[in-house]
């Protein structure tokens, strides 16, 4: 999306992290209509900061046994 684009929603969701994907995941399972948009950075919705690490050192939401 470029930057001079212009979209309306009911909803606006500010990131699409776990939380965010789940909460537009409940919304939309609502009876109605309604238009959400998330705006993530990111490529891929659902995997948030703590899902996206790349350092092996990165124990943010690891298995506890492997610290």
């Amino acid at each position: 999306m470029t930057e001079d684009s212009h979209q309306t929603a009911d909803i606006l969701i500010i990131g699409g992290g776990l939380s965010g994907t789940m909460l537009a995941a409940q919304l939309l399972r609502r009876p109605g209509q309604r238009r959400i948009l998330i705006i993530e950075t990111r490529s891929e919705l659902g995997r948030g900061e703590a899902y996206s690490a790349t350092e092996p050192g990165h124990t943010l939401n690891g298995n506890a046994a492997r610290m």
